[in-house]
Formats: structure tokens, sequence, C-alpha cells
């Protein structure tokens, strides 16, 4: 009897401690899950956070590009037809000499000097003209020069005008040439100055160059247009012959351009009405930026001037302790050989 009720005790006890052991695997086997699940749930969140970031850095980038496009389209395509303007503008009268020799009676040397004389006020108003851009206003001295231009090259059209004789019309062709290179002189140090506001400086040379590829453009714009005006037009229009037609058409067009002036072009970019304030501060940043570069890179120039200016001096400075010592050893022996 006894010996019964100790082996059913017995048996209680390894089947609680088989129990035990089991309730401790299944509590360890769902610690375990639950552990990889979480590892699981913070890896795909790390994944999401990573996908989150490089999505808003391509959508910064993506506004940036889009910024940097509205720049480039609301000042380059500008600059390129000023400059398209004014160099069909100057180099009209090349195409007109022929007609210039017979109608007017100008000799060759005479329609040399008239056609290049223009450069001397050129030359010696470019550097005060294109002050003038940061006195008054970019937009409005664009707009002043460029209808100044505009209305001295339609008025090239009324020089052989009833009543004026070969020599009277040849002085007023050498007045209004040294009038239109007065008017003209900023035009190309306006266009830089239009870029450098707007774009940043690693995007000037690209932007730049689209100003210089319609220098050339504007000769193969202005050449057709002045052969239809001077070799198709056998009659007078409004009473005009062809080659003064042709003068006052393209003045006419370059002046009414520059009316328009004031409406493409702002002064700045906090001014720029086609740029929103996101658009503008991105801007100002890219360009304030490259500006304390360059001042801090003129500030680390003087350093090392005054760096290199300093070590000179010191090098210079035992040399002529050396020179003094030399004299007075000299002196001394002098006065040695006096003594003796």
């Amino acid at each position: 009897m006894w010996s019964r009720a100790r082996g059913s005790v017995d048996s209680g006890v390894d089947s609680v401690a088989i129990g035990g052991q089991a309730s401790a695997s299944s509590a360890a086997a769902r610690s375990n899950g639950i552990s990889s699940s979480t590892d699981e749930a913070a890896a795909g969140v790390g994944v999401g956070v990573v996908e989150t970031l490089d999505h808003r850095n391509r959508h910064k980038d993506d506004e940036h590009k889009a910024t940097l496009r509205k720049l480039y389209y609301h000042t380059v395509p500008v600059a390129c037809a000023i400059t398209c303007c004014t160099f069909i503008d100057r180099s009209n009268i090349a195409l007109a000499a022929p007609v210039l020799l017979n109608d007017i009676g100008l000799t060759r040397a005479q329609f040399g000097l008239a056609s290049s004389i223009m450069f001397v006020t050129y030359g010696l108003l470019m550097s005060p003209s294109a002050l003038m851009f940061t006195v008054v206003s970019l937009r409005k001295w664009f707009a002043v020069i460029i209808v100044a231009w505009g209305v001295v090259t339609g008025l090239t059209g009324v020089i052989a005008a009833p009543g004026l004789n070969p020599s009277s019309s040849f002085a007023v062709l050498i007045v209004l040439r040294l009038l239109l290179g007065a008017a003209e002189a900023g035009t190309m140090p306006g266009c830089f100055f239009l870029l450098c506001r707007f774009l940043p400086k690693r995007e000037l040379a690209f932007a730049y160059s689209w100003v210089l590829i319609f220098t050339v453009m504007a000769q193969v714009i202005g050449a057709p247009l002045g052969a239809v005006f001077i070799g198709r037009l056998d009659r007078k229009v409004f009473g005009l012959r062809g080659w003064e037609l042709m003068f006052v058409v393209e003045g006419l067009i370059t002046a009414l351009f520059g009316l328009s002036i004031p409406f493409l072009v702002s002064d700045s970019i906090t001014q720029a009405k086609w740029l929103t304030p996101e658009e503008k501060a991105w801007a100002f940043s890219q360009v304030s930026k490259e500006e304390a570069e360059e001042a801090l890179e003129e500030e680390e120039g003087e350093k090392l001037e005054e760096q290199a200016r300093t070590t000179a001096e010191g090098k210079k400075q035992p040399q002529k302790q050396q020179k003094k010592k030399q004299s007075v050893f000299a002196a001394a022996k002098e006065a040695l050989q006096v003594v003796k």
C-alpha cells in the first residue's frame, strides 16, 4: 500500500517536471519568435526610412533642377536675343555697301571710315555703360540702350533724304555710327551681368556659350533678311528704297524689343515674379554661397601673401644683422690699425 502511494507520487513529480520543461521550451520558442519578428520589423522600418529619405532627396533634386531650368528659360533666351539684335544692327551697313556707294555718292574710304568709327565710342563707353547697370537697374538700362540703338538704326535709313548732299549725308552717317557705338557699348557686359545675377557660377560657361553662338546666328539671320530688302525690292515702299527700308524695319523691331525688356527681365532673384518663394530661396542661396566662397578664397589668398611677406622679411632680417656685424668688425679693424 505504501509502495503504491509512493510510486504514484513519483510519477506525479515526473509529470510535473516534464510539463515544466515543455512549458519552458514553448516559452523560449515564443520569445525567439517575438525577437525575430521584432528584428524583422525594425529592419523593415529602417529600409522604409532610407527609402523615404532617398525619395525626398530625389524630389528635392528634381525641384532644384526645375528651378535651374526656369532660371535658364528666363535669362539665356533674353541675352541671346539682345546679342542677336546688336550684331544685326551694327553689321547691316555692310549689306548696304553697294547701294550706299551709288545712292549717296560715298567713296570707298568714306564708307570704310563710317563702318568702323562706331568702335571708337563702343570701346570708350563700354565700362561706363556697364557700371550703369548697377547705378540705374538691370532692366531699365537695358531698355534705354536697346531703344536708343534701335532709333539710331532706324534713322540711318533716312540719311539720303531729299536736300542732303553727299557730304552732308556722310557727316550724318558718321554721327549716327558714333551714337550706335555709344548705345551698344554696354550690351555684352550687360548680358554677362544678367547671367551672373541669376545663375550659379558653375552654369555660367554653358549659358554664355549660347550668347556667343548668337553672335554668329545674327549673321545667319541678318544676311538673308537684308538680302530680301535690298535685292528683292525693286520699287520704293512708303517712299523708301530697299536699303532704307531695311534700316527702318530692323531699327523698329529693336526699339519695340527694348520696350518689352522691363516685362521680360527682373533686376534680381528676389524681385523675379516668375519664381516661387522656395525657388527664390534656393537660387539666392546658390549664388550667395559662391560669392561667400570667393570672398573666403580672397581672404585666404591675402593671408598667404602676408605669410610669404613675413617669411621674406624674416629671411632678410638675419642678412641685415650679418651685414651690420660685418660693418662693425670692419670699423673695429680700421680703429685698431689707426691705433697701431
